[in-house]
């Protein structure tokens, strides 16, 4: 399974759009399956855009649209001519850096985590609808791109995600962390993403921040909701799932890399955040890929 790295491609603005009214006829694979960090929606615009998830496929017809979320396994493929789509992929602490201040995609992806993996808008639903109308005017304003059209669809976004709040499509993960309490351990929180990989004790990370350890410890899950070692497994365990489905390294060199000091510990990591083992893991989306 390929790990996807989102370019952004709209000057000043930290989103990728792409799609055509004038699609051709071929059919069969658009993307195999992968993940990425970023969220992304696709609209249909014509024909048939079969859209297969985890467990679900579904068919992706004109006036559809689908959100699927970030980290959430997926492929596209066109079951019939002149198949057209719209997809727009971005990552919300991005988009909206002051209103994020102090957020990375480790502390996005947690915040996010009680969120649904995809939905799903049928054409005759009322917020399909509107939120049709409005990608489809962004496609207007992406493909004529006159003088500051970065900044109009920059706008356009933030009435977008707007629409996916107030609808409980996504949720407003700014309502969701203490700003100044995680201002106060943004030190320590670039220190772990920076070391991940090596020794990393209660007193070496509350000494980022000159505090007791007992002191720390309660700043942080303030600040965060969880505990340091809770985010520091976390980082760990993301990046041991890029590794796991982009590489042929053994589990025990994927743990060392990661900075677990044994296998052992990193499967019960593992299979407790994951629910499989990290050879089970590989195995699954091993078997997607084919």
């Amino acid at each position: 399974m390929k790990v996807e790295i989102v370019q952004t491609n709209i000057p000043g603005v930290s989103l990728k759009f792409s799609g055509s009214k004038t699609p051709d006829m071929r059919t069969g694979v658009v993307a195999t399956w992968h993940i990425h960090d970023d969220i992304e929606i696709l609209a249909g615009q014509s024909g048939n855009l079969e859209v297969c998830l985890t467990g679900t496929k579904i068919d992706l017809r004109p006036g559809d649209i689908i959100v699927i979320n970030r980290r959430v396994p997926h492929a596209t493929n066109k079951t019939v001519p002149y198949t057209g789509t719209f997809m727009l992929q971005f990552r919300v602490e991005k988009l909206r850096q002051s209103e994020f201040e102090n957020i990375n995609k480790y502390l996005a992806l947690i915040l996010a985590t009680n969120e649904k993996e995809f939905v799903y808008l049928r054409h005759d639903e009322p917020i399909a609808k509107e939120l049709f109308g409005l990608i489809d005017a962004m496609y207007d304003e992406y493909t004529r791109r006159q003088q500051e059209y970065g900044m109009f669809l920059e706008g356009y976004m933030n009435i977008l995600l707007g629409m996916l709040y107030r609808n409980g499509i996504l949720e407003n993960i700014e309502h969701s962390y203490n700003k100044e309490a995680l201002r106060k351990i943004w030190p320590t929180i670039e220190y772990i993403d920076n070391n991940y990989n090596k020794e990393l004790t209660l007193e070496k990370l509350a000494a980022t921040l000159h505090m007791s350890g007992e002191y720390f410890c309660r700043v942080f899950k303030k600040a965060t909701g969880i505990t340091p070692t809770e985010y520091i497994h976390y980082v760990r365990i993301w990046k041991a799932e890029n590794l796991l489905t982009t590489t042929h390294a053994t589990i025990l060199e994927i743990s060392m890399e990661v900075g677990f000091t044994s296998v052992s510990y990193f499967n019960r990591v593992f299979k407790k955040r994951k629910g499989s083992t990290p050879t089970e893991y590989r195995n699954i989306f091993r078997d997607k890929a084919t």
